[in-house]
């Protein structure tokens, strides 16, 4: 949440207007506290540079694999509203997920994350989605 907001009062008091930001945070249980890719999604420990989406799907491949070949998770995104005068309006959304290590074939460029994940619907005994 913090990353957003700083981000939304920075371009608003630059800009002079009201500025919406949006960053986003991923947790895969089973991975330590200093293990999880948290904001830091795209750096990842040895890459010297920004890895390309291929280098990102063959990393969480590889650790998800390690966990067993599945593991949840969610994302976490923080939402923030700032104006010009520093006032803010903020929330954060957490997304459930399952994260597989096998990838999708379906690739979208710059979002290689997707290819290992579904959201987690829940089916009741009359086949609603919960």
């Amino acid at each position: 949440m913090e990353n957003a907001r700083k981000k939304a009062v920075a371009y608003a008091q630059a800009l002079g207007e009201p500025v919406f930001s949006m960053d986003n945070a991923l947790y895969i249980n089973g991975l330590t506290p200093e293990s999880q890719p948290g904001l830091n999604v795209r750096r990842i420990n040895g890459y010297p540079e920004r890895p390309s989406d291929e280098q990102i799907l063959n990393y969480y491949s590889k650790l998800i694999s390690d966990l067993g070949g599945r593991a949840e998770g969610y994302w976490e995104y923080g939402l923030c509203i700032a104006t010009p005068d520093r006032k803010t309006w903020e929330t954060v959304i957490r997304s459930s997920r399952v994260f597989v290590g096998k990838p999708s074939a379906i690739t979208i460029a710059g979002y290689p994350l997707l290819v290992f994940s579904n959201s987690i619907i829940t089916v009741n005994l009359h086949g609603q989605h919960g």
